[in-house]
């Protein structure tokens, strides 16, 4: 499905050799060494060797073959730092790959990571269509620096990762203005902030829900995919539940499924999870903090899978 080959400027890359859909898995692979996320780059050295001793000679060969960044240090700690991946999105251990490293990053990226602890192992899905021969990318950045208006996330990207971002977002914001684009993901990290904090979900919901809808309207112009709107509908859901909106909150447990399952197919992991919240929105710890919103069951309303409909978000005030 995929060949690695150089890249110019990049080192290497990981291009497609057959058009890949939306929603495939691309690759799933175990981490050839394992680091915790914070720890020093000065101890990488002693927590990585003891790992590569009980490798093979083609793995080890293959991991220092693997691309390396930051010329001032060691060829371990360079390697290590260059190509760490966490291993989830709130981690606190990171994994080299001699396979899934190899991805170069985009900050519009057509493919997403996704650590599945279950099997422990890091899972690569495409997340839009992808065409024969062209490169595979994924997004290295927290919700944070994604956030970041274009200057500072490329300054924090080389801090991170030792290169310079010529992704196309990056090249053709410096070439035409990056002014509409920083302002929309400033402004999602703004409400990423807002929601993620609790209290807004608990004390202002129709507000809350007011930001879940124009997070969506500002993913869409920014052209970003399904990982991000699961998210945003997962928040809407728990805004919904949490104050007794079953029908609502069922209605977007839904729409966050089909999210998940449009990258991760029809084995993503926590999807059985997601799915129970669509049948019972009650079964979440959330629910019923308030009935400020009480709509009864879901078969009261009729309307589960209206998604298009306005009647969504007229909670929203």
């Amino acid at each position: 499905m995929f060949r690695i080959d150089a890249v110019e400027a990049k080192g290497n890359g990981v291009f497609a050799t057959q058009p890949i859909p939306a929603s495939t898995l691309i690759l799933s692979e175990a981490p050839i060494v394992t680091i915790p996320k914070f720890s020093h780059q000065e101890r990488y050295s002693t927590l990585v060797l003891p790992q590569l001793q009980n490798l093979s000679a083609v793995q080890k060969r293959n991991f220092f073959e693997l691309n390396s960044n930051f010329q001032d240090m060691r060829p371990i700690e360079s390697i290590t730092k260059t190509n760490a991946i966490p291993l989830g999105s709130a981690a606190s251990m990171g994994g080299v790959f001699l396979k899934c490293s190899r991805f170069n990053h985009s900050c519009t990226a057509n493919a997403a990571y996704h650590w599945n602890e279950d099997v422990e192992e890091e899972k690569v899905y495409s997340v839009r269509d992808i065409d024969d021969g062209e490169e595979i990318t994924v997004n290295y950045l927290s919700d944070e620096v994604w956030a970041l208006p274009g200057r500072e996330r490329r300054r924090q990207i080389q801090e991170a990762y030792g290169f310079d971002c010529v992704c196309s977002r990056c090249m053709n914001g410096q070439a035409f203005g990056e002014g509409e684009s920083d302002v929309r993901r400033t402004r999602l990290g703004d409400i990423d902030r807002a929601i993620g904090g609790g209290e807004l979900i608990m004390t202002n919901p129709a507000k809350a829900l007011s930001m879940c809808r124009e997070a969506l309207e500002l993913l869409h112009k920014e052209e970003e995919a399904a990982p991000r709107l699961e998210s945003v509908y997962y928040d809407a859901f728990q805004i919904c539940i949490c104050h007794g909106d079953v029908v609502r909150g069922s209605t977007f447990a839904k729409l966050a499924v089909e999210a998940k399952r449009s990258w991760q197919g029809d084995r993503a992991s926590g999807l059985a999870k997601m799915e129970a919240f669509v049948r019972n929105p009650a079964s979440h710890g959330l629910a019923f903090h308030t009935k400020k919103w009480y709509s009864g069951s879901t078969r009261a309303a009729g309307r589960l899978g209206q998604k298009d409909g306005e009647w969504l978000w007229r909670r929203t005030g």
